[in-house]
């Protein structure tokens, strides 16, 4: 009696396999899943939470729901988010900076995309797309949305750093990694956004994704300096961006200081 109640406690016991259906659902959310309408909610804070953990509603939205709406969401959303930083790297020098360096960043950010808008609806065509103009332009904002957010979500960060050094150089590094993370996150939700509407990877986004960052680079050298003292809002000599951000010495970019003559009277 005892050994067979011990037997059957030693037993070990196999749990049960689950259904297709509890597999599915335990399955974490997909572009396939999550691509459905937003059930009208599409106020701001509930777009910058779709952005972030259902991209495929936000994309549902621009090919088939409000498109309008969305895509104006979308940019006041990338707008916001790139003022925000831009008052963190004005706030390393102050002053005038205050309203130049806000306005250079979201000036550039959204030119660079304006410029590179047209290639990236070529090589899609190219790659087999079927996405319209608009739509790819919707899309390509959904992505600067993201990237934004997430510039946003490293300000803490930047300013621990900007309190803690006064050395422009580590501080320009530590701006180039924040936007190197975003993008990053930004191009490749454009990548997986693309993929999943043509049922393909469209090899060429890798193409543009790195004409794109070459964009941004040299834009932000144009309209350089973002960090340090006030110049204008756009330099007139001309420099290359491996120079500006990758060169020896500051890129303060201040005018060399003539050398004293000795007083001779």
């Amino acid at each position: 009696m005892t050994d067979s109640h011990s037997a059957e406690q030693a037993e070990p016991r196999i749990p049960p396999i689950p259904s297709p259906q509890q597999q599915a659902a335990e399955r974490p959310a997909t572009f396939e899943t999550n691509y459905r309408d937003m059930d009208n909610n599409r106020h701001l804070f509930q777009v910058v939470d779709a952005v972030l953990k259902r991209p495929a509603q936000v994309l549902y939205e621009i090919l088939h729901g409000k498109s309008v709406a969305i895509t104006v969401t979308l940019l006041v959303i990338a707008v916001f988010c790139l003022t925000a930083i831009g008052l963190m790297m004005a706030g390393y020098s102050g002053g005038e900076q205050f309203a130049a360096v806000p306005l250079k960043v979201v000036i550039g950010t959204l030119l660079s995309a304006a410029i590179c808008l047209p290639s990236l609806y070529i090589l899609l065509c190219l790659s087999g797309g079927d996405q319209t103009f608009p739509q790819v332009c919707s899309i390509l904002l959904q992505s600067l949305a993201l990237t934004g957010i997430l510039f946003v979500g490293f300000l803490p960060v930047a300013w621990i750093f900007s309190q803690a050094t006064d050395s422009i150089k580590f501080m320009g590094f530590l701006y180039l990694l924040i936007w190197g993370v975003g993008i990053h996150f930004g191009l490749r939700l454009l990548r997986r956004a693309f993929a999943f509407l043509n049922k393909r990877t469209m090899g060429t986004l890798h193409l543009w994704g790195f004409i794109f960052i070459l964009v941004l680079l040299q834009m932000s050298t144009t309209l350089r300096p973002l960090l340090g003292s006030y110049g204008s809002l756009r330099t007139n000599e001309k420099k290359f961006f491996v120079t500006h951000w990758f060169g020896a010495g500051d890129h303060t970019d201040k005018p060399a200081t003539p050398p004293r003559l000795p007083d001779v009277r």
